[in-house]
């Protein structure tokens, strides 16, 4: 499947830039149940396996251009 995004070669690296996101964004709010603004996914059948971020228009801004990029997806 193809994801439009940010691609990240460890999972530490995605963490880092989700976490720049809800810095940006100003989450977590006191009371408020959102923690963050977005999810880290893994790609976990690909070869080498990578962590992304799916494109949110309000992040590019932080993250920088978003690229396209193949996910392997396994139904079972």
């Amino acid at each position: 499947m193809l994801i439009q995004g940010w691609k990240y070669e460890t999972e530490l690296a995605a963490l880092n830039a989700a976490e720049q996101i809800d810095i940006a964004m100003g989450l977590p709010h006191a009371g408020d149940i959102t923690r963050n603004f977005i999810n880290v996914d893994i790609a976990e059948f690909n070869t080498p396996i990578f962590w992304y971020i799916d494109y949110h228009p309000e992040i590019e801004s932080i993250l920088g251009p978003s690229t396209s990029f193949d996910v392997i997806e396994i139904y079972l």
